[in-house]
């Protein structure tokens, strides 16, 4: 067994914020795409609920 603790050099913690802003800029990016479409009547929200 190793009794060596873990380094923390930030890895998770830089992963973790790049997936969080990840995430929500395409969820933005997703809602305006729908948003847009739907103004410019190509598509329909009956037909998204």
């Amino acid at each position: 067994m190793s009794t060596q603790d873990p380094t923390s050099d930030g890895k998770n913690l830089s992963t973790l914020v790049f997936g969080f802003l990840g995430g929500l800029s395409g969820s933005i990016i997703g809602t305006g795409i729908i948003f847009y479409l739907s103004a410019k009547e190509l598509i329909d929200f009956k037909l998204l609920f």
